[in-house]
């Protein structure tokens, strides 16, 4: 482990006393404080990230970049993981760039966030992010047997987003006003304390946000036929 992180140190001709005081101190930043001698195939997963934040904090940068860093570890390295980085951005004030398909962890972790559609930057959210061919007015063509009714003056390809709680799930068809009327099967269900996420397969799975008693009420399941509405104006185009 001292190996490792001094790598960095060592090729800058760093002398050696102040090599030993540099790595003693990023390995208290990180809580590793004993693991200097270690044989880095001992280490667990989170202490193998916890190891890589420390050899780049020993060469004092101004940001780190990180890359899925969650990927592979269990809860209790995840939450590790994020006191970690919390605490290095307060104390030292380094920010990170992290990029992670973990959006919980991103969420709890981040002062700001974004999301990413087709390398251009999409609203701060990580349900219903799609890409269609708007071809003729108000009908955005997801694929040729999906077509979402819209309220959009653009023409051509376009991303979109739907927010969860402006889609409505219902066993049947609803007399509404709304124009996107799906139907098909319930693939994932997310509960927490307040609301459930439902993910419905329309021929691309679409996530819809209920409350729980709404989802008592109707007594859901995985792989239970249901049917999804939400008006044009809930398709917000960019």
């Amino acid at each position: 482990v001292y190996a490792n992180i001094a790598f960095g140190l060592k090729i800058r001709k760093v002398p050696k006393k102040l090599i030993q005081q540099k790595v003693k101190t990023v390995l208290s930043l990180v809580n590793l404080e004993q693991f200097e001698r270690r044989n880095a195939r001992t280490l667990s997963g989170g202490e193998v990230q916890r190891i890589a934040i420390a050899r780049a904090l020993v060469l004092d940068p101004k940001i780190i970049l990180m890359d899925e860093p969650t990927s592979g570890l269990d809860l209790q390295a995840k939450e590790s993981l994020r006191q970690i980085i919390r605490k290095i951005h307060r104390e030292k004030d380094i920010d990170f760039i992290i990029t992670s398909h973990d959006t919980e962890f991103l969420f709890q972790t981040a002062t700001e966030a974004f999301s990413l559609l087709n390398g251009r930057q999409a609203p701060v959210t990580v349900d219903n992010l799609f890409s269609g061919t708007i071809k003729t007015k108000n009908q955005l063509e997801l694929s040729p047997k999906l077509i979402f009714h819209i309220s959009s003056q653009k023409t051509g390809r376009v991303n979109i987003v739907i927010y969860p709680e402006s889609i409505v799930l219902s066993p049947e068809p609803l007399k509404s006003s709304m124009t996107n009327v799906f139907s098909g099967d319930i693939t994932k269900l997310v509960k927490s304390d307040s609301d459930i996420k439902v993910w419905v397969d329309i021929g691309v799975e679409i996530c819809a946000r209920i409350t729980a008693k709404s989802f008592r009420e109707m007594g859901l399941s995985i792989g239970d036929f249901i049917y999804i509405e939400f008006k044009a104006t809930a398709i917000k185009v960019y």
